[in-house]
């Protein structure tokens, strides 16, 4: 004997697989073959931009956008934003070339910074935390520019 809605659970399990199936295959081809990455749409805001669909060969200046918190490479550089606080932003250079170790940038909006190395650090825009942000990271952002020795 069969207990009542039996048959309406195991279908709904069959449904719940099944769709699962369907997003996992719909990710799947949105990656594209030998999973590469999609490219981004140009023609988006690029503030919705969260990824470069083919990056900045290194020794090239590069525009980056960094948020509190975040790590990215710029050509030849990994950078770490650590904070922001009241127009000035605190940026890490974890790595590159000529860096035995990580330096510490403090710059506010529209200050060049040049590296020992010769590259060049250009804070483009610095964005505050909003006001009634509650101390969470991640709220601060820089664009910057990342330039190579001439």
């Amino acid at each position: 004997m069969r207990r009542p809605g039996a048959r309406g659970a195991a279908f709904a399990r069959v449904s719940v697989c099944c769709a699962a199936l369907l997003a996992l295959l719909a990710f799947a081809a949105a990656c594209g073959e030998n999973g590469e990455e999609p490219a981004l749409d140009e023609s988006s805001p690029p503030e919705l931009r969260t990824m470069e669909a083919s990056p900045s060969p290194d020794g090239e200046e590069r525009t980056l956008r960094l948020s509190q918190g975040s790590i990215d490479r710029s050509s030849d550089l990994t950078l770490s934003l650590s904070r922001v606080t009241d127009g000035e932003a605190r940026l890490t250079v974890v790595d590159g070339p000529d860096i035995a170790e990580e330096e510490k940038v403090t710059a506010a909006e529209g200050d060049s910074v040049e590296l020992d190395n010769g590259y060049t650090i250009t804070f483009d825009k610095v964005e505050n935390a909003p006001e009634d942000h509650e101390g969470v990271g991640g709220a601060g952002a820089v664009e910057l520019t990342v330039s190579p020795p001439a």
